[in-house]
């Protein structure tokens, strides 16, 4: 079913479809993330551009990417 679900997203995306998912799967957002907010204890930490993932200045967030690589 995953891959149903991220074809269709896809699709849609292609179509000019805005989305906002809440996940902890990096690869799905590297997939499909044009822009980034990272929440740690319901307030935003960092936010920005897909880079941030690769590149972050936050602590949190480069602890949360530390684990997920």
């Amino acid at each position: 079913m995953t891959d149903e679900v991220l074809s269709a997203i896809e699709d849609l995306k292609f179509l000019g479809k805005d989305f906002i998912f809440v996940t902890h799967v990096i690869s799905f957002v590297k997939d499909f993330a044009d822009y980034v907010i990272y929440l740690d204890k319901g307030k935003i930490i960092e936010h920005g551009k897909l880079i941030i993932l690769d590149n972050p200045e936050a602590l949190e967030l480069k602890t949360f990417m530390s684990r997920v690589r």
